[in-house]
């Protein structure tokens, strides 16, 4: 669990660009005005459009006030998944386990609501925040032929944009030997930046 509000420690500046987040967004709560400071450094020109479209989002898939029975059946697949433990700089891990996720079985609409309670899940950590999320794409067991690359960048670009927690890494474990194709094609839906975290 996160910290209460008051507990939270800002330098004289960052206290500043909470502030003129919650000029801006009177209606937000301090606690969230921090949670998207940390998520993007305390740089306002990239604090506001992370905020933006977290709310637009929000908004268009009705994802307000979900909670666990909400995500429960698919939740229960455990294609993604945070185990409570962090790497060795202090990052979150946030797994997805493509062996899990199975085509077909559940809309898109409906895994992105769990991405989302995930992500709300993990970054309600004041730990999570100052140090950000590492994301391991778990492919034991994954073939091709059950290897789906919209569900890698949607989950991805989900985390990228939407998220107010940095991606510090992702790690492809127990890689096969067609990943690097498969990279190519999610490749073009990723940031630059988040291209290079790419780890085998």
């Amino acid at each position: 669990m996160a910290k209460a509000e008051d507990e939270i420690t800002l330098t004289s500046e960052q206290e500043a660009i909470v502030s003129a987040f919650l000029k801006k967004y009177p209606e937000a709560s301090r606690f969230t005005a921090v949670k998207f400071c940390f998520g993007r450094k305390f740089e306002l020109n990239r604090i506001f459009p992370l905020y933006e479209e977290y709310r637009k989002v929000v908004k268009e898939r009705n994802l307000e006030n979900l909670s666990a029975s909400s995500v429960l059946h698919e939740l229960r697949t455990q294609k993604m998944y945070i185990p409570g433990t962090r790497d060795r700089k202090g990052s979150a891990l946030f797994v997805v386990k493509a062996s899990e996720h199975v085509i077909g079985q559940f809309p898109p609409e409906s895994t992105i609501r769990l991405a989302y309670y995930l992500g709300e899940c993990v970054t309600a950590s004041l730990k999570t925040q100052r140090n950000g999320v590492t994301l391991i794409i778990d492919l034991t067991g994954t073939e091709w032929a059950n290897f789906d690359a919209n569900f890698m960048s949607e989950i991805i670009g989900f985390f990228q944009n939407h998220i107010p927690a940095a991606v510090k890494n992702i790690l492809i474990w127990r890689a096969p030997w067609w990943i690097r194709t498969a990279i190519k094609i999610v490749s073009p839906f990723l940031k630059e930046k988040m291209r290079k975290r790419i780890k085998l």
